[in-house]
């Protein structure tokens, strides 16, 4: 399985074999949980990038044996629902934290606790898992947001960035300059600020 690729692991998982969950769990867990830590530093104390990260393997590998994500066929599809989920149970974790120091509260939106460029603003979060339109929501958003960039190239930048690779390997793998890549990504962030201004 180990030089499998993430399409036939996906495909493994999802007819029940534990060694596709055990190399998707190796694959992508470091990168998820350094999202994680990036959203809750000096925010959340009762948990860590580490937790979220299980929390979120465990909601696929439920929703995949349940049949709850039906789209889910490629290594695109995937980091975008490993994404789309991360961002949940985090904002989910400063909500509770936000609410446990105020005595309890309300449900509060992302964009509240979020950046404005976030497509995750469409939900309004509780302490549940996300529902299939909810995820379908989240995956729509994106591509949106992958569909406004001007081309191929920016859209490689932008996921390999939320894969976690830093601006120096991505511009290796594009073979093109570092500075290139910071240019690129500020194109990026402009375009989606446009979108949601």
């Amino acid at each position: 399985m180990e030089n499998g690729s993430i399409t036939r692991w996906i495909l493994s998982l999802k007819a029940g074999h534990p060694d596709a969950a055990d190399a998707l769990w190796d694959r992508y867990f470091e990168r998820l949980a350094a999202i994680a830590r990036r959203r809750l530093v000096h925010r959340v104390q009762a948990v860590d990038g580490e937790d979220v990260a299980v929390s979120v393997f465990d909601t696929i590998f439920r929703g995949v044996s349940a049949g709850r994500f039906p789209k889910l066929s490629d290594r695109t599809d995937l980091w975008k629902l490993l994404v789309a989920i991360t961002h949940q149970k985090v904002c989910n974790q400063l909500r509770h934290e936000r609410a446990q120091k105020r005595g309890g509260g309300n449900v509060k939106k992302i964009s509240e606790i979020n950046d404005l460029a976030n497509p995750l603003s469409l939900i309004e979060l509780d302490n549940r898992e996300p529902t299939p339109l909810e995820i379908a929501t989240l995956e729509d958003a994106f591509s949106h947001l992958l569909a406004v960039l001007p081309n191929d190239q920016m859209r490689r930048i932008t996921l390999l960035k939320l894969e976690g690779f830093s601006n120096s390997e991505i511009a290796e793998m594009e073979q093109v300059t570092t500075r290139t890549v910071l240019r690129k990504l500020q194109v990026i962030e402009a375009a989606w600020l446009s979108k949601v201004e």
